[in-house]
């Protein structure tokens, strides 16, 4: 994909590290876990405006 963002030409390369036939597996695992597991920490913030460097980062708990 070639995409120009003003007058600087911007070439991009996405590959996903598995093969297309295993993609409706995978793929579920690439969306929004990491916003979800951050749902408690933002719950439990203090009120207002908060940026992610305010709370902790969020790791995948793979089991």
């Amino acid at each position: 994909m070639s995409l120009s963002m003003g007058t600087r030409p911007l070439d991009v390369d996405i590959t996903m590290p598995v093969p297309p036939e295993r993609m409706g597996a995978v793929a579920p695992g690439y969306t929004a876990h990491r916003a979800v597991n951050a749902v408690p920490f933002v719950c439990a913030a203090a009120s207002g405006i908060r940026s992610t460097t305010d709370l902790p980062q969020v790791i995948a708990s793979l089991g």
